[in-house]
């Protein structure tokens, strides 16, 4: 494929793509994102956390917030939602 037929399956596409190089050189995946808005955030967290288990990776919660949202002790949900996963 060239790069103009890459970017239309990637744009167009309604699943989502992860478009490598063809001479990317793989390495051990030791960490992940995960970009969340916090809906359903338990049902999500167990489809990431079964993806990051067998490989041992460290999984990073990212969620950008507004002045609005109420004000909640991080820590704390933090640890909540490490329990909850039963991944440490």
């Amino acid at each position: 494929m060239n790069d103009e037929e890459i970017a239309n399956l990637i744009n167009n596409s309604e699943i989502p793509v992860i478009a490598v190089p063809y001479s990317y050189k793989s390495s051990k995946i030791t960490n992940m994102l995960y970009a969340s808005d916090l809906t359903n955030l338990s049902k999500k967290l167990e489809i990431v956390a079964a993806f990051a288990k067998p490989i041992q990776a460290e999984v990073q919660l990212l969620h950008f917030s507004s002045f609005l949202e109420n004000n909640i002790d991080q820590e704390t949900y933090n640890l909540q939602l490490l329990n909850q996963m039963n991944y440490k």
